[in-house]
């Protein structure tokens, strides 16, 4: 019985250290799906919140060039922390108004710049 559990711990030390180099090895590409995904969601509750005076096409090349200039600069970026605060603290009601998107634009706006 004492032999099982070493030989489970050996494997579990081994995956453990197998996953932790597979996800170093393929942090951009992880990277990148993260972003991704943020800049999804916050492109669907932004359109579905926005108000009649914004051009949605104007909006997402907006977010486009955002997730772009973030992709590239990867998480280092200055303005992601910033456009991620604005937009959990905007979506706290689950709902954004015309001021919550305003501050999401500026924040985009800065990215991109």
């Amino acid at each position: 019985m004492k032999k099982f559990f070493i030989i489970l711990g050996i494997a579990l030390v081994v995956i453990i250290i197998g996953g932790g180099i597979y996800i170093y090895m393929n942090r951009e590409n992880l990277a990148n799906m993260a972003i991704e995904q943020a800049f999804s969601g916050i492109e669907q509750v932004t359109l579905n919140n926005l108000p009649a005076d914004y051009n949605t096409d104007d909006i997402k090349k907006l977010i486009n060039d955002a997730k772009l200039k973030i992709q590239d600069q990867g998480f280092e970026s200055p303005g992601l922390q910033k456009l991620m605060t604005t937009f959990q603290q905007a979506y706290e009601d689950q709902k954004i108004d015309s001021t919550e998107v305003q501050k999401l634009v500026d924040d985009l706006k800065a990215i991109v710049e």
